[in-house]
């Protein structure tokens, strides 16, 4: 039989134990230098493979020009002797003169043949008897260095392997060894089981799960394992060696801006430099000058290209270039492009080239790239001017950057501006700085722009007007992007007095300041920046700053729920002039989008995303970007289109996780999905991280965040502690008065102050929500303004069915359907109070449960039913975990082993003491310890949940 795959690391091993498990076998293991076919054959020696078998191990060694003969096949069974039987066949000692170790163990050298052809025929066959009699799992490494005699005898050994024997030979996949690997398998005995496996490097989960072993934390961001695999190629060795470098765990949770530098500032561990040494030292002459320019280039090139700047012959360029692929130092991309394997090989190798060879390098890549046939690269041009110290370098950059900005490209711009400010003074300082400080709002966060722009302010020689827009700029990135919302305002509002001869940067600042969230001032603050920046709005030339103008109105009165909002956003441009106005229309209308999700817009919503993914179709700006995401995921929720958005919104708050306005938003989805799935443990941790973590919020994070805790603990029996949260939330809406945004957790707040007796309190809120809805467009307010009424009825013991069917269809008609069901849910226990006829709003609204997958609400209507005496209809059968750990058992199992006692779990996750006491038993049954310190112990090594762990 014979096999053939290139595999992840998890069914490689699979392959290999199962395939040397059987005999005879030959596995053949490939795959680029450093990947790890070492480690992963080594594993054999203490694997069911190797049970009760000799486990021998041998590695070809030399170079090109002193290989030994038969080293590998020598070196596995030199320390063999007292696993030898005592009876060997005459022929066995043939071999005394290659392993003399071995004489005591041998019988006598029989008399030598004549001619070569026939000694060594001789000793193939006494090699083959010594195996035989081993009957071992025999693994042979490296054979990419094998001398021509070893692949002699493996051909000889392959085509009569023994019984009992399972040989495993590793080796570079390379245009040199492929051949005579694919000879050794096709001519390999009848009924041998052949496996070939291609061992590929690691990908980014790969790395990631990696990270989280070598850490020792299972909270390791994407964009961390992103990083770590750009630098490595994926190659496990060099990963793992620079893993441990780089420290304690929180080195994992580095911002996304801080990883690269991080991870570029680690040496390059030494068993990887030796190793990139050796290849670089094998390679022939042509090799290791291919490599050398491959190095000094910033980008891949093809071998023509490396070629010319090398000054490498074209017959020799292609051979040498294949050379050092093979040998792990180039890396082959799509098109015949060519680039290092790795940075780790950049590194090295650029200090192996003398400094002034590295210059000429550099020098001719920059020729090279300006005599192409096509338009030369300009950051390219830049970095290979600025290392061939051209003077005219700072140039390109700048120009590189315009076009980048240009292309929506906001990040690299900022990149390449930075570089060039470092040589510049005066007025050419000045002019990259604002330039800084422009391209800076479309990317992500980062700590030295923030720093650059600020030390650039503390220069009080500065002109008036730079100090002024990098003030407003600055302000922008510290509020949108960095969540520094109140530090944010207060640097756009100091801008202000250094922009009055600017009046298209005023009215940019004077908008920007009208823009509300929760943590901000008071409402009617804002709409006053607002009604400052309409007054200059007939004196602005520029037609950008007048479309971010009218941006920011729109979005300020799309907020705030006027009802001129619509009219505003009918004024918008239909297309954009220009790149700026590009950003503008997608900045605002990803904001519309987040209205509209918190007021009950639903349709608008979605189209203003529209709008939004058109505009930024072909730009980079990450911020953008994530804003509308962020926006997808709020109305996929409040829509109830649950399918899969607990992965979405743990990949946007991974994305994300170095903007602090994203990642709550995704931390609140995930939080309120986790509640309604009934794993309530999550759901607090992922909402308190959403309440910590947000700081400008227009609208939701803050209100629903709140409104969600406060539900868990009045299900929980604690009003007093649910008021504590709702309130807090309802003292931020009563400050800003801002009470279109309250619709989240004004009804938390009126069924906590009720069940704590406070009948009083709550009629006053509900009068305060009522008076600040009067007048705004907000569908969810109003629908949230009924359900505070039915709340407050039922509590004081009027009727309350009525109500809820207005506040179901209320929030029907804002299309929420998880609110709507709800209601009916409200109506029935309602009506349940004085007439059976009520189970049906509550079988309906159990059927509307299901069909969300709001599996709390379920149990509890169930529970209702129960509680009136009612058999709930049957759920079908329960899902069976056999042996693993359901997911509440795993979560209760966890809390139990952090030192929590059953009445804290059962508090903390809304469950009877009966239910977890049940949990814990199937718990340490399944894990088969016996009490809860072996219980986190076992856990910590990997205990058996759904996914397999």
């Amino acid at each position: 039989m014979h096999s053939m795959a290139t595999r992840s690391r998890a069914s490689a091993w699979q392959a290999l134990e199962a395939t040397a498990a059987t005999s005879p076998s030959l596995t053949v293991v490939t795959g680029p230098a450093q990947v790890g076919k070492s480690t992963l054959v080594a594993a054999l020696a203490g694997s069911r493979a190797a049970a009760g078998r000799t486990h021998l191990t041998g590695r070809c060694c030399g170079d090109a020009e002193g290989r030994f003969p038969l080293a590998p096949v020598v070196e596995a069974l030199a320390g063999a002797g007292s696993l030898l039987p005592k009876t060997l066949p005459p022929i066995a000692g043939t071999v005394r003169a290659v392993l003399p170790e071995l004489a005591a163990h041998l019988p006598p050298a029989p008399a030598q043949p004549d001619g070569p052809g026939a000694e060594r025929h001789q000793l193939y066959r006494g090699l083959h008897a010594l195996i035989a009699a081993l009957r071992p799992v025999l693994v042979l490494e490296d054979l990419h260095d094998a001398d021509p005699a070893t692949w002699q005898f493996l051909r000889y050994l392959v085509t009569r392997l023994p019984s009992g024997v399972s040989l495993v030979l590793t080796a570079r996949a390379s245009a040199a060894t492929g051949p005579a690997l694919a000879d050794l398998m096709a001519f390999a005995a009848d009924g041998t089981t052949i496996e070939e496996i291609g061992l590929r490097p690691l990908d980014v989960p790969d790395v990631r799960h990696l990270a989280r072993r070598e850490l020792g934390t299972g909270d390791v961001t994407e964009a961390f394992a992103h990083a770590v695999h750009r630098h490595t190629g994926g190659l496990p060795g060099l990963a793992g060696a620079l893993l441990a470098a780089a420290g304690p765990a929180q080195a994992a949770q580095a911002e996304p801006t801080a990883i690269e530098p991080l991870l570029a500032g680690l040496p390059v561990p030494t068993a990887t430099r030796r190793a990139i040494l050796s290849e670089f030292a094998r390679l022939g002459t042509a090799g290791r000058e291919l490599v050398s320019a491959a190095c000094a280039l910033s980008t891949a090139a093809g071998s023509d290209t490396l070629a010319r700047i090398a000054e490498v012959e074209h017959p020799l360029a292609a051979r040498a270039a294949q050379e050092a692929v093979d040998a792990g130092l180039l890396t082959a991309l799509e098109h015949g492009r060519l680039t290092a394997a790795h940075p780790a090989v950049r590194s090295v190798l650029r200090e192996l080239v003398p400094a002034g060879r590295l210059r000429l390098l550099h020098h001719r890549a920059a020729r090279h790239l300006a005599a192409g046939p096509d338009r030369a690269p300009l950051a390219a041009l830049a970095h290979h001017r600025r290392h061939a110290a051209d003077p005219t370098w700072p140039r390109y950059a700048e120009a590189a950057a315009d076009a980048a900005l240009r292309e929506g490209r906001g990040e690299d711009c900022v990149a390449l501006l930075r570089e060039a400010l470092d040589p510049s003074r005066g007025a050419d300082r000045t002019r990259l700085t604002l330039k800084i400080s422009r391209a800076a709002l479309t990317g992500r966060p980062d700590p030295r722009t923030v720093a650059l722009l600020r030390r650039f302010l503390a220069d009080d020689e500065l002109p008036v007007p730079a100090r002024g827009e990098v003030r407003l700029n600055l302000g922008l990135l510290l509020r949108n992007q960095n969540g520094a919302g109140a530090d944010g305002l207060d640097e756009i509002a100091r801008a202000i007095p250094d922009l009055s001869h600017t009046p298209d940067l005023a009215a940019r600042a004077m908008s920007a300041l009208a823009v509300p969230s929760i943590n901000g001032w008071p409402i009617p603050r804002h709409l006053l920046w607002l009604a400052r920046a309409e007054h200059l709005t007939a004196d602005l030339a520029d037609t950008a700053m007048t479309v971010a103008v009218q941006a920011n109105r729109a979005t300020t009165l799309m907020f705030t729920a006027d009802p001129g909002a619509w009219a505003a956003v009918d004024a918008l441009p239909a297309r954009p002039a220009g790149p700026a106005e590009r950003q503008h229309l997608a900045r605002a209308y990803g904001n519309l989008a987040h209205a509209t999700v918190a007021l009950g817009h639903p349709k608008a919503a979605s189209r203003f995303l529209d709008c939004a993914e058109g505009l930024l179709r072909d730009t980079d700006s990450p911020y953008y970007t994530g804003l509308a995401l962020t926006a997808e995921l709020l109305l996929a929720w409040t829509g109830g289109h649950w399918a899969d958005l607990e992965e979405r919104a743990a990949a946007a708050a991974a994305q994300y996780a170095d903007i602090p306005d994203l990642a709550a938003e995704a931390a609140l989805v995930r939080g309120l999905h986790a509640l309604v799935s009934g794993h309530i443990g999550t759901a607090r941790r992922h909402l308190k991280e959403a309440q910590t973590r947000t700081s400008l919020d227009t609208g939701i994070v803050t209100t629903a965040a709140a409104g969600a805790l406060s539900r868990i603990d009045l299900a929980s029996g604690r009003p007093d502690r649910a008021a504590l949260h709702a309130l807090s939330a309802i003292d931020r809406v009563r400050h800003l008065q801002g009470w279109m945004w309250a619709a989240e957790v004004a009804p938390s707040a009126v069924e906590a102050l009720t069940a704590t007796g406070d009948h009083s309190a709550a009629a006053d809120l509900i009068a305060e929500f009522e008076h600040g809805l009067r007048g705004r467009d907000a569908p969810a307010g109003h629908a949230a303004l009924a359900a505070c009424h039915a709340l407050h009825a039922e509590g004081t013991g009027r009727p309350a069915a009525p109500l809820w069917a207005h506040t179901r269809r209320a929030w029907a008609g804002a299309d929420r359907p998880y609110e709507a069901a709800r209601a009916r849910l409200a109506t029935g226990r309602s009506r349940l109070a004085t007439e059976r006829a009520g189970a049906s709003d509550v079988l309906a609204a159990i059927d509307e449960f299901t069909a969300l997958g709001a599996l709390w609400d379920h149990a509890q209507a169930r529970r209702l039913l129960k509680d009136h005496g009612i058999t709930p209809p049957s759920r079908g059968g329960r899902k069976s975990y056999g042996t693993s750990l359901s997911p509440r058992e795993q979560e209760v199992a966890e809390l139990a082993a952090q030192g929590m006692g059953n009445i804290e779990i059962a508090d903390h996750l809304v469950l009877s003491r009966r239910t977890v006491e049940h949990h814990i038993a199937n718990a340490l049954r399944k894990l088969a310890v016996t009490s809860r310190t072996e219980l986190a112990a076992a856990l910590a090594t990997g205990a058996r949940t759904p996914n397999g762990h």
